[in-house]
């Protein structure tokens, strides 16, 4: 177990943002761990047509007074110190990952909205790209997600009985025992590759099955706090969505496995759809537990 000590939150500047800057300093507030607030200029388009420009220079000093304002005026409600980044790349996702490796952050937090179309497919957010490749956990707050006033008290781990998931119910159980918090292990029986004719045959066996293997997950974690044991039937995201939004969850906690290679470039992990259409924060969880989070 390791503790926190330094958080990274990425920023584009925009009310999406917002959330987010609320859960890094509530976090940080908690742990006494270090915040930095990390900003991306994107070059958008061919940057090396920016020759032509007869004073490019005059262009990215215009580019840097405005970010250093916005990020003054971003960081203005936060407390303590803070430390504050701006960094220009081709990408933003490569530039916040790889500033998160060079300062060995324990957390990086980012702000989501959601895509659409082809762009939603293919493509993703930038947030989705962070989660996946993301050697550190994090935590992925959307619109509207505003920190709790009494912090993470209502925890629901997602549960598909692999090793990633074991790490992030344990997460989940470490951060329910810190704060006197109820917490859920939530399994969803996937029910998307069975015809609707072979599911009465099929599904309540499998059911049968996650019950059993959560009885084992769960009998060496027979201490407090109680966990809440909930097997469900139909889309993963879908179902712990409705689960977190019916049981008033503040914060769900998901491993990183989940489908196969191929799924996931074309249509992302369980993570990846969940922090999409969860109506609170998703913690993505890798690596180590953090005792302090």
């Amino acid at each position: 177990m390791k503790s926190l000590s330094k958080i990274v939150l990425a920023s584009e500047f925009s009310a999406t943002c917002e959330c987010a800057r609320e859960h890094a300093q509530a976090l940080a507030r908690r742990s006494g761990a270090e915040l930095h607030v990390v900003h991306v200029q994107v070059l958008h388009g061919d940057q090396f047509g920016w020759a032509g420009i007869p004073d490019i220079k005059a262009v990215e000093r215009a580019m840097d007074q405005m970010s250093d304002t916005r990020m003054a005026r971003f960081v203005s409600p936060l407390e303590g110190a803070v430390t504050q980044v701006v960094m220009r790349d081709i990408s933003a996702s490569p530039a916040i990952l790889r500033y998160a490796a060079e300062q060995q952050a324990d957390l990086v937090i980012m702000g989501t909205h959601s895509r659409k179309g082809v762009d939603r497919l293919f493509m993703g957010s930038v947030a989705s790209e962070v989660i996946r490749r993301s050697e550190v956990p994090v935590l992925a707050v959307g619109p509207e997600q505003h920190w709790p006033e009494e912090g993470y008290r209502h925890l629901l781990a997602a549960v598909d009985f692999s090793e990633s998931s074991d790490g992030a119910l344990r997460q989940a159980r470490e951060m329910a025992h810190g704060r006197d918090a109820d917490l859920i292990a939530q399994h969803v029986v996937d029910d998307r590759s069975l015809p609707p004719y072979f599911q009465g045959d099929f599904i309540e066996p499998q059911r049968e099955s996650a019950r059993l293997a959560m009885q084992q997950l769960l009998r060496p974690l027979d201490a407090p706090p109680r966990i809440d044991a909930v097997i469900s039937t139909g889309k993963p995201a879908q179902r712990l969505a409705e689960a977190a939004r019916e049981r008033g969850v503040d914060l769900i906690v998901v491993g990183d496995a989940g489908l196969s290679a191929v799924d996931r470039f074309f249509l992302g992990s369980t993570a990846d759809r969940l922090l999409r259409i969860s109506p609170c924060p998703v913690l993505v969880h890798r690596g180590d537990i953090i005792g302090n989070l």
